[in-house]
């Protein structure tokens, strides 16, 4: 008979977060710079963006929650592994794509491999977080400007969900290329 106790929360976030970067393979395998930047209407988002915002989301919102555990020297991905000087964007160190306009998107020009990389590397350091925690973090409220506060379980949770819809996105925009 199987065992039937729950999984633990970080058993559970473990489990799904090992899964994106076959979401980043499927939705990049094969592409040029030039399928990764094309669009299915003038301001659709680009596959290129969708990846390279998933993991800048991921990057900026895990570092958050270490910060809010106390971990005052935790750094992005992004700055901390050099991934802002390979990519060569015209957008600051701490810009994620939230809000970006057509054009902005339009920018985010980055090569299949980089934005493997990219990914890999912050999903590698979310692991690696998730497997530190306690259950006893996962109450803890790392934000204050929602009501509710979002507790870390919460943020956690969000995060992996944005990032499912997004390769989802992205995966969506290359069968519509490929048919058209």
């Amino acid at each position: 008979m199987p065992d039937t106790a729950p999984a633990s929360a970080t058993a559970v976030l473990l489990e799904a977060f090992k899964r994106t970067p076959g979401l980043v393979e499927t939705a990049l395998d094969g592409l040029s710079e030039d399928d990764l930047t094309r669009r299915v209407d003038p301001d659709a988002n680009t596959i290129a963006w969708l990846v390279w915002h998933t993991a800048r989301m991921q990057d900026g919102q895990v570092t958050r929650a270490e910060r809010s555990l106390g971990r005052d020297d935790a750094e992005q991905v992004w700055t901390a592994q050099g991934f802002a000087g390979r990519f060569r964007l015209p957008v600051g160190d701490r810009e994620v794509g939230y809000g970006m306009d057509s054009d902005q998107v339009a920018e985010i020009v980055a090569p299949a491999e980089l934005l493997t990389a990219y990914h890999q590397a912050v999903n590698d350091h979310t692991l690696e977080f998730l497997g530190g925690l306690g259950a006893e973090g996962y109450d803890r409220v790392v934000d204050e400007h929602w009501d509710p506060p979002v507790t870390l379980l919460a943020r956690l949770v969000s995060i992996e969900q944005d990032a499912v819809q997004h390769l989802g996105q992205a995966a969506f925009v290359r069968g519509v290329l490929q048919r058209t």
